[in-house]
């Protein structure tokens, strides 16, 4: 409804969401959401970019979590990402499609985080142990042990909600009076 009551499409140049809403509580897309976008953004020629920086490196049981939603439709023309890429060093990167960059003139794009050779060498580290270690099958499996575990607990805590993919979960709490049996 943006695009037709508060902005026309041409006046848009790209849309931005975090795959999985970290700040908000772990929300995740209805089904058929990120597919939509995807569809929306390439009708007005406009970028999509998946803002992984909470969910990215593994966390959600996938190296990106925009993969986990609608089979992966929401193909993004750029990924921003950060924290878990280099275990906490300052580290933050941009992956985007080649077009995008093909016109960048050394100097033109920078950031916070770069550039930090110590961060740089975390970041390999990282990416080698996600990969070798098996961290994203292991995410994705404690992830499913963790929900069934909180489900058993539901009743007796008042847990009301139970949210997230991998091991980004995200739990709501109710009052007796508002949890359902």
């Amino acid at each position: 409804w943006m695009l037709v009551q508060q902005v026309h499409p041409a006046d848009v140049a790209a849309i931005i969401l975090e795959p999985i809403l970290g700040e908000g509580g772990f929300l995740t897309p209805p089904p058929g959401f990120m597919a939509g976008l995807r569809a929306l953004a390439d009708k007005h020629g406009m970028l999509l970019i998946a803002d992984e920086v909470q969910s990215g490196a593994g966390r959600s049981g996938m190296w990106w979590a925009h993969g986990q939603f609608d089979g992966g439709a929401m193909q993004p023309d750029m990924i921003v990402f950060a924290k878990g890429i280099a275990s906490g060093y300052p580290m933050a990167g941009v992956a985007t499609r080649q077009h995008l960059f093909d016109n960048l003139q050394p100097g033109t794009m920078g950031g916070t985080y770069g550039g930090n050779a110590v961060a740089c060498a975390a970041a390999v580290a990282t990416i080698e142990a996600i990969d070798s270690e098996g961290m994203l099958d292991n995410a994705s499996q404690r992830g499913v042990q963790l929900m069934q575990g909180l489900l058993s607990l539901a009743d007796k805590y008042f847990i009301t909600d139970i949210r997230g993919r991998g091991l980004m979960v995200g739990v709501e709490f109710g009052s007796s009076s508002s949890s359902s049996s």
